[in-house]
């Protein structure tokens, strides 16, 4: 009798499961426990810096724009369906910053298969799980004829102490709309924020 007892309350286990979450799209269901979310950031000081552009964080205590002077945006210097390269330099001090977005597939559904981050010769590793469920990328959506960046989907911003950069980008699966966020600290990865919009 307490094992059918038990199947039966694992059915309906199964069950509630499955009507409650039946109809989440892809990107909610993999954004439903998410650990990554800007609401979970613990470093103050990063927190503070992505209320310049993050979008949850307007939904979470407001966008401060006094957070924009402590940042800096470096320049996008190539783009195309499957590259945005962004370029910071500085001649007289031997200072390179370079960041490289690379995705793979055939569009619209390309998917974010690498990240290169040089800071002068010093490469830093973004892990390929920093890349998982970076689905539906486009990196601009609107360009000239000389394929000069009209309407962007991802920037890349530098702290003004230089020891963090914040590589930002929007994509979409479906309807649904998300942020993606990499930390690069001190020249390390530091870590990744992706909400929903």
């Amino acid at each position: 009798m307490r094992i059918i007892y038990l199947i039966s309350l694992k059915v309906v286990v199964n069950l509630l499961f499955y009507l409650l979450f039946a109809n989440l799209t892809y990107s909610q269901t993999i954004l439903l426990c998410n650990k990554e979310s800007y609401v979970n950031v613990s470093n103050d000081t990063v927190k503070q810096e992505l209320r310049a552009f993050c979008s949850m964080a307007g939904k979470t205590g407001g966008q401060e724009e006094f957070t924009c002077k402590k940042l800096r945006e470096i320049q996008l210097y190539k783009i195309s369906d499957t590259i945005a390269y962004f370029v910071k330099s500085n001649f007289f001090t031997s200072e390179l910053l370079t960041i490289s977005l690379y995705s793979k597939g055939i569009n619209p559904n390309l998917k974010l298969s690498k990240i290169i981050v040089l800071f002068y010769k010093q490469y830093v590793n973004v892990p390929d799980t920093a890349l998982r469920d970076i689905l539906n990328t486009v990196f601009c959506q609107q360009v000239t004829k000389k394929r000069k960046p009209i309407l962007c989907n991802c920037k890349v911003f530098q702290s003004i102490d230089k020891k963090r950069v914040y590589i930002h980008m929007m994509n979409s699966i479906e309807n649904d709309k998300y942020e993606v966020t990499w930390i690069i600290k001190d020249r390390k990865y530091f870590g990744r924020i992706i909400d929903e919009l």
